[in-house]
């Protein structure tokens, strides 16, 4: 059993806006059912469809024990909810068991999907106020859509402030609405939504009276563009209303099909104070209606072209013999069933791992990737990089959900000969903005001061220099208001980079720690920063001033290739064994600021990182990391990017590559996002017990007391996964399961949806696991409790979402919900990190061959140049560390 590591506690350092992966905002018992909710397609169905079931023939025998069959839904648009029910019987036996059920609703209650700003299904006042919101007094709350609903009229209105539910610049608004008046009927501009700036910036959704429509309507700098669409609506009808806004230009669909579009970009400027439902800020253009599952987005969601959904589920059987029956009916109507189907299953047990209450780890801080301020270097603004792609990489930024980002800055940047300091320099600019933008996401950002000016050699000589000039940037920051960089590391790899005996590093580190408690900076000291150099690691924590001074100890791993990353929990544990042995380090977090493969072609290019396997591997090592108690892994690198002027110099580690190659997503980007999107900062690491060597699992307990499980299949056959929970919680409702498979990879950027659903068993689960897969689970226990958005508390803020998931961007999506498609979700990914010192032990920045300087990479992140935000906290570490006020 792993000792639990002493990772100290957090406590809130700073509030800022973000967009995470994670729960969001508390509402109470309210949110729950919506968590546990099957998400909804954009297709409506029509009377009963013919339900397509895919299943073994008569008497045949199967390899595995698990059963999936689809449905496959009629395309014409209208209709009623239907319900779906598989009935599995054992050969012979007399009561049914029922395996699944399925109610599809075209455009259902919103299900929260980790970037949503605000999720409101105006159950009641209470509600509204969990929320932020506000009713005002007339406002009753009668029967919705689904559950209740807001019935608005006259002068009454519901307020939300915009802060953390709305970004004017770009975003979809989604609700339902019933009119209690005929649409010929309304003499004024009724507004279903309002967000007012001033006359001159407005965004709204209302009625036209003259041409009888329903529209967005869009207002900047007193120009106006508006998407129309006439309608016939009567009193007493429920409509479900759509609007999206951004640089894809404008789009309404009105239930759950597009109904009118325009080609205008324009949105309002920031700077409104309220949202509001009903009568507008200035008390005009009320709406009498009823209005229910209100949703914010901030990114512009899409409509599948074709209005029909396939959706599959998966069965677990006991060996033996089967029979199954099939059948679909509007829900509350009688419908026919199949034939009975016999067939039998492979009665092998299943794999049996057991997530038990030991904590490994207190405090995660979240999975990472190296993200160097290069973007708006020269060498890449040369080779036309716009602002639309830095948008690009902001929103993959956003779909990630990092903790961490680490960051490097070359001392010739601000201070170029001794003395002179030049914090306006183009290279600063660059780097302000990639910090402003992980302030803006919520992701704490190391510093690391790569590369050194000539005036800091001879080391021996300049050690104190080099400390205070270091210091007088991070002063710079804080005069900026610029709060991203928690930590600080000198220097990039520094048994290969240093050029001087460890001693004099163990010097540079001791007067870093000076100046940051004598200048009371808010910064921890991360080092040694080794690759492949353990003995520069336990030099660190055997000299007590040296393991005094560092907060966060850290190495990097490119030790291992794609048929051996099982050592890296070795990689880790000789670092803590150090840790621990040291009176001055112990107790004190581990991480690992880079990691990637060993399969390296030179200092900017890897050979395996194209490869779905990459991301396999990638996954699991982390995986294995964080499990043996690393407080972090940070992928080397976050995307392909140049670092310098020449030809050769474009590192090629990334998640996705160059702009010459449109941005395209790797595999590992999938993979990376199942792992980042789902273990917030804040989640403890849960001891997992395991005997099978063809599988490996890992569990946390997030801030929000969900559990996120993950499962990797390396076998070349399928295995039967049986989780077992050593708690004395039960589960509550079903799991969201998500996969990253092998030629089931999305094309999306956008957070992944759920592959499917599984129904536990009180404290237990069971599910098929096909060849060479990761396979992640959210489960929800009794007693997961959904944080209030204003709580001091780690980890995300918004309750619920499922696995950090919804629909492309790119690709068409669901408008309405994010629905559980049997797809496998947008969660595949591979990247890779590679070194390039040619000794298989990897060197940091991920690149340069043994003695050669490193030339590191990877661009940027940060939120949408429009980008609504979701507040979230940074964390600050107390206990171990004693610095920093």
């Amino acid at each position: 059993m792993a000792e639990k590591r002493n990772t100290a506690k957090c406590k809130p350092r700073r509030s800022i806006q973000a967009l995470r992966a994670g729960v969001p905002p508390a509402r109470g018992l309210a949110l729950l059912p919506v968590l546990l909710l099957l998400a909804s397609p954009a297709a409506v169905l029509a009377a009963p469809p013919t339900p397509v079931p895919v299943f073994p023939g008569e008497g045949d025998q199967l390899s595995t024990r698990g059963v999936v069959f689809t449905w496959l839904p009629v395309e014409d648009p209208g209709g009623e909810p239907v319900h779906y029910e598989l009935v599995v019987r054992e050969a012979g036996g007399q009561e049914p068991v029922v395996a699944a059920r399925l109610a599809i609703d075209p455009v259902g209650p919103v299900v929260q999907d980790g970037l949503s700003l605000l999720v409101e299904p105006l159950e009641s006042s209470l509600e509204v106020a969990s929320n932020g919101g506000a009713a005002s007094e007339g406002v009753q709350f009668v029967e919705g859509r689904h559950g209740q609903g807001a019935l608005i009229a006259g002068s009454d209105s519901v307020t939300f402030p915009v802060e953390g539910r709305f970004l004017p610049a770009m975003g979809t608004l989604e609700l339902w609405a019933k009119l209690n008046r005929d649409i010929d009927q309304i003499e004024g501009y009724d507004r279903f939504f309002t967000y007012y700036k001033d006359e001159q910036e407005q965004l709204s959704l209302l009625v036209a009276p003259e041409q009888d429509a329903v529209y967005g309507h869009v207002m900047h700098e007193g120009i106006q563009s508006n998407s129309l669409a006439e309608v016939t609506w009567q009193a007493g009808q429920w409509h479900h209303i759509a609007f999206t806004w951004g640089p894809e230009g404008q789009r309404l669909s009105l239930d759950g099909a597009p109904a009118a579009s325009s080609s205008s970009a324009a949105a309002p400027d920031a700077g409104g104070l309220s949202i509001v439902l009903g009568n507008d800020a200035d008390g005009w253009g009320g709406i009498d209606a009823v209005l229910d599952e209100v949703r914010i987005s901030p990114y512009q969601r899409h409509l599948p072209d074709a209005l029909r959904e396939t959706r599959s589920e998966e069965v677990f059987l006991l060996g033996g013999d089967y029979t199954w029956q099939v059948r679909a009916a509007i829900l509350g109507a009688p419908g026919d069933w199949s034939e009975p189907i016999g067939f039998s299953v492979d009665p092998e047990g299943p794999r049996t791992v057991t997530v038990t209450d030991e904590v490994v780890l207190d405090h995660f801080l979240g999975f990472g990737a190296e993200w160097d301020a290069m973007f708006w270097q020269s060498f890449n603004l040369e080779r036309g990089v716009t602002e639309q792609d830095y948008t690009l990489v902001e929103r993959r930024l956003a779909t990630l959900g990092l903790g961490l980002v680490r960051m490097f800055v070359q001392v010739s940047w601000w201070e170029p000969s001794e003395g002179f300091q030049t914090f306006d320099s183009a290279e600063m600019d660059a780097v302000y903005r990639q910090l402003t933008s992980c302030e803006a996401l919520g992701i704490d950002v190391i510093l690391v001061v790569w590369r050194p000016a000539a005036w800091c050699f001879p080391w021996s000589s300049n050690i104190t220099a080099l400390a205070s000039s270091t210091a007088d940037l991070l002063e710079e920051l804080e005069e900026r208001e610029i709060h991203a960089v928690r930590y600080l590391t000198l220097i990039n790899e520094p048994n290969l980079e240093f050029y001087a005996p460890f001693e004099d590093y163990a010097s540079l580190l001791q007067a870093m720690a000076g100046e940051l408690d004598r200048r009371q900076l808010d910064v921890l000291l991360v080092g040694p920063d080794e690759t492949g150099a353990f003995d520069w690691f336990l030099a660190s924590t055997e000299d007590q001033a040296t393991a005094d001074a560092i907060d966060l100890f850290d190495s990097h791993c490119y030790d291992f290739d794609l048929g051996s990353i099982q050592g890296i929990e070795d990689h880790v544990a000789r670092r803590l064994a150090a840790i621990d042995d040291s009176s001055a380090a112990r107790g004190k977090p581990y991480l690992i600021a880079e990691f990637g493969s060993s399969a390296i072609i030179d200092s900017y290019r890897s050979a395996d990182i194209d490869t779905f396997q990459r991301g396999l591997f990638s996954a699991e090592g982390a995986l294995r990391a964080m499990a043996a108690g690393a407080s972090s892994v940070l992928h080397w690198c976050l995307h392909d990017m140049y670092y310098e002027t020449g030809s050769h110099s474009r590192m090629e580690y990334g998640l996705w590559q160059y702009r010459d190659r449109g941005w395209e997503l790797r595999p590992i980007y999938h993979a990376w996002t199942l792992l980042s999107r789902l273990a917030p900062p804040g989640s403890q690491v849960l001891e997992v017990e395991q005997g099978d060597p063809r599988l490996f699992a890992a569990a946390v307990r997030r801030p929000d007391q969900i559990l996120a499980i993950w499962a990797i299949n390396r076998d070349n056959t399928d295995l039967n996964l049986a989780v077992q929970l050593d708690l004395e919680q039960a589960i509550e409702g079903q799991i969201g399961w998500y996969r990253y498979q092998e030629g089931a990879l999305p094309e999306s950027d956008e957070p992944p949806l759920p592959a499917g659903w599984l129904t536990p068993e009180d404290t237990s689960f069971t599910h098929l696991l096909p060849p060479d897969t990761l396979t992640a689970y959210l489960v929800v226990i009794e007693g997961s409790e959904m944080p209030d958005a204003d709580a001091e508390e780690p980890g995300l803020d918004e309750p619920g979402e499922e696995p950090g998931l919804d629909g492309p961007v790119e690709e068409e999506d669901d408008l309405g919900d994010a629905v559980s498609q049997d797809d496998p979700p947008a969660d595949a990914n591979i990247s890779g990190d590679g070194d390039g010192d040619g000794d298989g032990d990897g060197d940091g920045c991920g690149c340069h061959q043994a003695g050669e300087p490193s030339y590191l990479g990877v661009l940027l992140f940060a939120l949408l140049s429009l980008v609504p935000l979701i507040r979230r906290r940074a964390w600050s570490w107390e206990g171990a560390p004693k610095r920093r006020v």
